[in-house]
């Protein structure tokens, strides 16, 4: 086997500007170690070009939330959380090299760090380190949440920012992680089971949609509009699709090849695209076998071939959630 050649990440220099941003510059309020305020009160059109007074305004705000990722913090945690609402808003590309430094920073310390923190945290920082290519160890964080017969510690059902914080973490994992397995599963049953009591719950929304796209197999740009959409509590987002469209060719032969069942052949796919997102998650970890803006463009085929074709054949029948996705990136503007 070839020998794995050590790639330092380090940030792409093609991001493009904030003026061809489908969007008025955002005006960002740091005002909770764990909330980002959005504040934007205008839909532009496509073509927008900004005036040299809004050009100089971008650059301030740009310049702002460069010192509030590098300024020191009380807790990481704090800066973890920052660094998360920024990816998650689609603008991570501008402060690339902040969060990379930031993060290694972090990363140094990071057992130490999960140890004093809750479910919520443990969670949130185990994957933005992950997403940035950090090979922490995920039995010694998660382990404590665990009891004597190792189990998930019951105590940890009730809490549902927890729970799904935990849920989009697993997605990180990689083969022979067993305990992330376990995690998955029961995160996934207790969101579930949480749903029934939390109707009139702003975060019922976002479980709902994790429970359908976790963070990690999503697309950045498209997966940025659900995040405003959840901030500013739009429910008009609330989506929830479960119909499976006809049978694919790929199941039908594999019924026909194996002698099984539809739900038989759907499980066994089922398995080797879970195999086939760690192999990709282990591809990722630091040294990486080529750079990481490279595995990214590939990482970036998965998530799009899991995007259009998860719940139904959305390519073929192109109508209905395939032009919901390319009109909600490409043509609408953010609705705020």
């Amino acid at each position: 086997m070839a020998a794995r050649h050590r790639h330092h990440y380090k940030p792409h220099q093609e991001t493009l500007p904030i003026e061809s941003l489908n969007c008025r510059p955002m005006s960002i309020v740091y005002t909770d170690c764990r909330h980002l305020k959005l504040v934007d009160s205008i839909k532009l059109p496509l073509q927008w070009e900004p005036d040299v007074k809004t050009k100089q305004r971008i650059e301030q705000l740009k310049e702002k939330v460069r010192e509030m990722i590098v300024a020191s913090a009380d807790k990481p945690s704090h800066k973890l959380s920052l660094i998360d609402a920024i990816q998650r808003l689609g603008v991570g590309y501008h402060f690339e090299t902040e969060i990379e430094t930031t993060l290694e920073d972090i990363y140094e310390t990071y057992h130490e760090m999960a140890n004093d923190e809750d479910l919520y945290t443990v969670a949130l920082s185990f994957r933005v380190l992950r997403q940035q290519g950090h090979p922490v160890s995920c039995a010694n964080v998660f382990n404590k949440l665990m009891d004597n017969k190792g189990k998930f510690k019951e105590s940890l059902i009730g809490d549902v920012r927890g729970l799904c914080s935990l849920y989009e973490a697993t997605h990180l994992r990689v083969h022979q992680e067993e305990i992330l397995d376990e995690a998955l599963e029961f995160s996934t049953t207790h969101l579930n089971s949480a749903l029934l009591n939390l109707s009139n719950n702003p975060i019922a929304a976002q479980v709902v949609h994790a429970l359908d796209q976790p963070i990690h197999q999503g697309l950045t740009r498209l997966e940025s509009r659900h995040y405003i959409s959840f901030y500013e509590k739009d429910d008009s987002h609330n989506k929830f699709e479960q119909e499976r469209g006809h049978a694919t060719s790929a199941v039908e032969c594999y019924m026909k090849q194996y002698g099984t069942t539809e739900e038989e052949a759907v499980a066994e796919f089922q398995k080797q695209v879970t195999s086939a997102w760690k192999d990709n998650n282990s591809e990722c970890l630091r040294p990486t076998a080529v750079p990481m803006p490279v595995l990214l463009r590939v990482f970036n085929v998965a998530r799009t071939f899991h995007i259009v074709y998860k719940d139904a054949d959305s390519y073929t029948h192109s109508r209905a959630k395939f032009k919901e996705i390319v009109t909600s990136v490409l043509v609408d503007s953010v609705p705020i």
